[in-house]
């Protein structure tokens, strides 16, 4: 039954010299008009956030901390006191050093009187040459004694300043830990303080980059904390070598922070200009080729036909 259904469908198919030839396929071709247009080269490099300024705050005296006055995390402004030391002994040694430049000043007169009179009896006579000059030394010991008593005066002075910690600028106490009652060392750290009203970020930039930026540009970022948000800043700083080891030059952005939208440590994104709009040709991805290593395109050129 099998060899009887192969002969029968061998006897029926048709002979392939009599069908109809295939008709050809015609290749489907799409071309793109070329034409330049505006182009802004730009490049977008992520980093982290940091303080405009961060500096750390140490006693610069010993005493006993009678006055704290702020909290860690705080806010605080710009020469607000963070810290009161008992200020018992330093006021000891500004009334002693005014004693002292009390007396130096009595001395003085006294000694400039005594060389004005030894003056005159020399003029006539009447002093010998060693009165006058043990006047005129008694008179530059008592300049001395007024130099040395002022200076240890403005020293207790500034110890006295120094009882109390105010701070530098305006920001935020990241690290405070002082007590009332806590007895501080000179050279103790007290605090850590971060100005936030402006926060920069760091970015590196090739050779070819640096380049083409220009000073003072103004920089987009982009923060994850806060999507959908657009932040503006500016270049306000540009080295001028490149880092040994990454072989790039870095940048230094900075952003207005005054609403305090964003804290240091948030990770940003920051989009650069580099350098003047200008008009570029530019092809589809897809219309380029590859093979070989190497990248080319078609061009379609009329051939006065069609």
């Amino acid at each position: 039954a099998g060899v009887a259904a192969g002969l029968l469908l061998r006897a029926t198919a048709p002979d392939p010299e009599a069908l109809p030839p295939a008709a050809a396929q015609v290749p489907v071709l799409e071309t793109y008009r070329l034409e330049a247009l505006p182009f802004q080269p730009r490049t977008s490099i992520t980093g982290l956030l940091e303080a405009r300024r961060e500096v750390e705050i140490f006693a610069e005296t010993a005493g006993r901390v009678t006055q704290v006055g702020a909290d860690e995390f705080d806010g605080v402004s710009a020469d607000q006191v963070l810290v009161r030391m008992d200020p018992l002994l330093a006021k000891v040694a500004v009334n002693r050093a005014e004693a002292a430049v009390a007396r130096a000043q009595s001395l003085g007169l006294l000694a400039r009187a005594q060389l004005k009179r030894n003056q005159g009896l020399a003029e006539v006579n009447v002093s010998s040459r060693a009165a006058l000059d043990e006047a005129e030394n008694s008179a530059r010991q008592a300049r001395a004694a007024r130099l040395e008593s002022d200076a240890a005066l403005a020293e207790a002075r500034d110890w006295v300043n120094k009882t109390v910690i105010s701070a530098p600028f305006g920001g935020i106490l990241r690290d405070f830990s002082v007590e009332a009652g806590e007895y501080l060392r000179p050279g103790e750290r007290v605090a850590e303080l971060l100005d936030v009203n402006a926060l920069r970020i760091r970015i590196a930039l090739t050779d070819r980059q640096i380049v083409a930026l220009v000073p003072g540009v103004e920089a987009e970022l982009q923060v994850d904390a806060r999507p959908g948000e657009l932040f503006r800043g500016r270049v306000v700083a540009v080295s001028g070598s490149a880092d040994a080891r990454s072989r790039k030059f870095p940048v230094l952005v900075e952003i207005d922070n005054s609403e305090k939208r964003l804290m240091p440590g948030m990770v940003a994104r920051v989009t650069l200009n580099l350098g003047d709009r200008r008009s570029l040709m530019a092809l589809p991805l897809d219309a380029v080729l590859a093979e070989f290593g190497l990248s080319y395109a078609f061009v379609v050129v009329s051939d006065g036909e069609g």
